[in-house]
């Protein structure tokens, strides 16, 4: 029998990864399942009102699933009552804290690899920058901290 642990927030993973273990793969699958998770409510015409990195909680998987971990979230999903607009998404990923480089690469996840157009981009970065404004501040580009690994 296979004990299930509650989900860790997607900020704690982020600390733990980016200031001690620096496991890029990892990082790199649980941007992908949030990513995923995101795009598919989105898709669904649901959004959260608020929502940040630790309202995300990611359900690790046992090392022989290949699978993406399952993401789910710690506030009420809500229905939109009309079409949900591209402004609303766009601000909906920018509220995970990323530095720039991982952040380039999850709005590229969050359309499944595909072109991620232009007005798009543009109003992520400009809810992005004014989360950073708000001191909002993504998760800081500190001098010991670990971005990157060649492997």
């Amino acid at each position: 029998m296979e004990h299930k642990q509650p989900p860790q927030s997607l900020a704690t993973i982020l600390n733990e990864i980016f200031f001690t273990s620096h496991d890029n793969a990892l990082l790199l699958v649980i941007l992908e399942a949030v990513a995923v998770a995101l795009r598919a409510m989105h898709a669904a015409g649901q959004f959260i009102p608020g929502l940040n990195d630790d309202m995300i909680g990611v359900h690790h998987l046992a090392a022989r699933q290949p699978d993406l971990p399952r993401i789910t979230f710690s506030q009420a999903v809500e229905q939109s009552s009309v079409f949900l607009d591209e402004a609303t998404c766009a601000q909906q990923i920018a509220s995970v804290r990323l530095p720039d480089d991982y952040w380039r690469i999850f709005k590229y996840m969050y359309f499944s690899g595909q072109t991620v157009p232009a007005s798009f981009a543009k109003l992520a970065d400009d809810a992005r920058a004014q989360m950073r404004r708000q001191q909002l501040e993504p998760v800081s580009e500190e001098k010991n901290m670990w971005v990157w690994d060649e492997k």
